[in-house]
């Protein structure tokens, strides 16, 4: 089985926050290419999907996100912000097969906690939610034992440089073959951090031009799944990539 993420747009409703990859790839803030029929067509040709993750950007931006995920065979979750009203879709008509719902909390987002809060406690009516406190990890102790407090399950999401020495390490995944992102040209890339560095792109799914891996990916990329998602979050390798380091 492979999880896939759809990132259907690179635009975002917050000016710039500190931390977001989007930003520090370098990439433009475009809108959405394809309808959510489109991105269904395309999808549908992927062997044996096993969850669907909708990320950005902001997906709240776009206006075809609701009928998506309503459309989707598949178990799915989105990542947000909660800037956008569109979140009141997902509130006034719920969604069945849904994972989860990360409601990320930017403090550059114009809510306070307490609007952020309201907004997610709504959410939490009907889907599971986690709040993602994307903050330096000096300052997020307070927001997390606030978040808590609440009543909401919570994340620190670090995003501080990870210092390096010597030579980059050698990773092997199983990237491409139990992951995929999907950007919004429908480019395919086997990780969050392949796209990143514009590396390991597996072809266009839109042009019918992917090639999916047969062998255990091997690269000298910088891993978030090995440096971050592993040992710090709360998720580990949430998409199965079973990094190790090569020697």
């Amino acid at each position: 089985m492979i999880d896939i993420m759809v990132n259907p747009l690179y635009a975002c409703n917050i000016g710039h926050c500190q931390g977001c990859w989007v930003t520090e790839a370098g990439l433009l803030r475009t809108g959405a290419r394809f309808t959510a029929g489109q991105w269904l067509g395309a999808i549908n040709l992927i062997p044996q999907i096993g969850k669907v993750d909708i990320c950005g950007g902001e997906p709240l931006l776009w206006e075809d996100l609701h009928y998506f995920c309503y459309k989707l065979p598949w178990p799915w979750a989105v990542t947000t912000n909660l800037v956008s009203e569109r979140y009141r879709e997902f509130t006034r008509w719920p969604l069945r097969n849904c994972l989860s719902f990360t409601c990320s909390f930017h403090p550059e987002g114009g809510l306070s906690r307490e609007e952020f809060a309201s907004r997610a406690g709504e959410m939490a009516r009907h889907y599971p939610v986690t709040v993602a406190i994307l903050e330096k990890t000096a300052h997020a102790p307070a927001l997390f034992t606030w978040f808590t407090s609440q009543g909401f399950r919570a994340v620190v999401e670090p995003y501080e440089p990870i210092p390096r020495h010597g030579p980059a390490p050698r990773y092997s995944c199983e990237g491409g073959r139990s992951f995929a992102y999907l950007a919004p040209d429908g480019d395919v890339f086997a990780c969050v951090d392949s796209q990143r560095a514009k590396a390991n792109c597996l072809g266009n799914l839109f042009k019918n031009t992917v090639v999916w891996p047969q062998d255990r990916l091997r690269c000298a990329l910088e891993c978030n799944t090995a440096n971050i998602l592993a040992p710090y979050h709360p998720a580990g390798d949430v998409h199965n990539l079973q990094v190790t380091l090569i020697r």
